[in-house]
């Protein structure tokens, strides 16, 4: 061991403050050093200073009540501050990820004339089980949703018979924020003579169609 290492271990294990931690190690590094500016070998430190423990208890034991609460005080702080940037970085990943909904009226990445008159347009192209004109307005994702007979394959499992069409109901719409991008998430209720059902259908900033909910 050298005399930087030998120094460097003992003001580590110090329980003061940062500050006489400082004065301690500029302390011990002058003594280190032999009149003749020669570093002192690990033999002679242990002779002309002491031992490691030794040393540490020694200035361990004569710490004024103020140092060592400063100690505690600082000790605590280290601690405290990796596990508050994991609990903020914890906070804010799950902010990213969990959707948030706000009013859509604001108009700042939707409108509701534009939401309602695609709405309209993508009911009608699901009624005529229009695939292609869907698929054209679809994200790549969705478009691997929308393969022929879809429609038919969630009438099946509702199982009812819908009938015909009769006419849509008021679209409910939110501005979705979630992993950093904008949704516009649209709800509205389909009368058919049989029954209604719900449509939930989400399109991203480009206004294209991104997802489909069908109940």
């Amino acid at each position: 061991m050298n005399a930087k290492r030998y120094v460097r271990y003992i003001v580590k294990e110090l329980k003061c403050s940062s500050r006489r931690r400082r004065e301690v190690r500029k302390e011990l590094l002058a003594k280190v050093t032999s009149q003749s500016g020669e570093t002192l070998s690990y033999d002679e430190l242990r002779k002309e200073i002491g031992e490691i423990y030794d040393v540490i208890n020694e200035y361990n034991d004569g710490m004024s009540a103020g140092e060592k609460k400063k100690y505690k005080t600082e000790h605590t702080i280290r601690v405290l501050i990796p596990v508050l940037l994991f609990i903020s970085i914890l906070i804010g990943g799950i902010i990213f990820i969990l959707p948030h909904k706000s009013d859509i009226s604001s108009g700042r990445y939707f409108t509701e004339s534009a939401l309602t008159e695609r709405l309209q347009k993508d009911i009608t192209l699901l009624n005529k089980e229009d695939y292609e004109a869907l698929r054209a307005g679809s994200t790549e994702a969705m478009k691997a949703i929308l393969v022929d007979g879809l429609m038919a394959s969630i009438r099946q499992k509702t199982g009812s018979d819908w009938g015909a069409f009769v006419s849509t109901g008021e679209p409910q719409c939110s501005d979705v924020l979630q992993y950093g991008k904008h949704l516009a998430e649209c709800e509205v209720t389909v009368s058919y003579e049989n029954r209604d059902v719900l449509f939930r259908i989400t399109y991203d900033s480009e206004m294209k169609l991104t997802a489909l909910y069908v109940r």
